[in-house]
């Protein structure tokens, strides 16, 4: 900062910030009127560089709407949850708590035993064909709003599955499901069980590829 007197004219070093940009724009001597009008300018000049020079253009950020990477992770937990509540434990009536009312499957069977068709307990066939089934869980991935699961099912077949006879095999079927979620329930799917169908019966001796 600039101190002027009646006689002579002392220079002393800058401390601050904002005191280096007050001496950079008033100069060695000015007149007091000019003065105070460069120190007002130059004092709002570096509140906006220690403000960081916000403008308008600056993105808004929404603190209440989770980040990307922590949806999918919330999107990625509830696919664990449903697979190891409804599948691998066998909970079938909790479905229901996963699913949106509107809930689309898009998943096609194939293939099926002479004289039987999908119906209402297309899933609980499973826990009734084999009882001690479990689902392993062996990729989980999430991508956006879309999830998907690749899993292994062990089992042996001693019930009757769509009409075939316990044969006490044991089974071991992978496949994978892809489900798409908003505002935390699955609202389609594609895949799962359905496209390993031929897999199943052939483990247990009633398809012959």
């Amino acid at each position: 900062m600039t101190t002027t007197t009646m006689t002579t004219t002392t220079t002393t070093t800058p401390t601050t910030m904002t005191e280096a940009a007050l001496t950079a724009t008033a100069g060695a001597t000015t007149a007091p009127g000019a003065f105070a009008r460069r120190a007002l300018m130059s004092a709002a000049l570096v509140a906006g560089l220690l403000a960081g020079c916000a403008t308008d253009d600056e993105p808004v950020i929404d603190t209440n709407t989770p980040a990307a990477d922590e949806t999918v992770e919330l999107n990625k937990d509830l696919l664990h949850r449903y697979h190891v509540d409804v599948w691998d434990e066998g909970h079938l009536e909790n479905a229901g708590q996963y699913l949106a009312p509107t809930f689309t499957s898009h998943a096609m069977v194939s293939t099926l035993p002479p004289g039987q068709q999908v119906g209402p307990d297309f899933f609980a066939q499973f826990r009734i064909g084999f009882p001690d089934l479990r689902s392993h869980e062996d990729v989980l991935l999430g991508d956006g709003d879309i999830v998907s699961l690749r899993w292994t099912i062990t089992g042996t077949h001693t019930g009757t599955f769509f009409g075939v006879a316990p044969t006490g095999r044991a089974i071991k079927v992978s496949g994978m499901d892809m489900l798409r979620v908003a505002d935390g329930k699955f609202v389609e799917h594609w895949g799962g069980v359905a496209d390993q169908m031929d897999d199943f019966l052939t483990q247990i001796g009633a398809l012959t590829r």
